[in-house]
């Protein structure tokens, strides 16, 4: 919980910071990512959670939890590039 208040205190601040958090293990930080991603808090305290997308799991995607798949970067960027591909189909037909 203080790390989810911290990160939330820090992503209030402008220009809104980019924050690279670490942990010793894969499964330490899906449970700390998905802390901070279900859990941020907003200026009166309340939790509002994050948007899809302010969020990126980095690592091996073999390793990454199931819960944190969503927001893996490979995912991320997989889901991207089939919209673009599909915005470059339908303008070819």
């Amino acid at each position: 919980n203080t790390l989810v208040g911290v990160v939330s205190a820090l992503l209030m601040c402008l220009p809104k910071p980019r924050i690279l958090l670490c942990a010793p293990s894969n499964a330490a930080i899906d449970e700390l990512a998905l802390r901070v991603f279900k859990g941020r808090l907003d200026a009166t305290g309340a939790a509002v959670g994050m948007k899809a997308g302010e969020l990126v799991r980095v690592g091996p995607i073999d390793q990454v939890s199931h819960r944190m798949q969503p927001h893996a970067l490979n995912t991320l960027v997989d889901a991207q590039m089939d919209r673009m591909m599909g915005r470059r189909k339908e303008e070819d037909a």
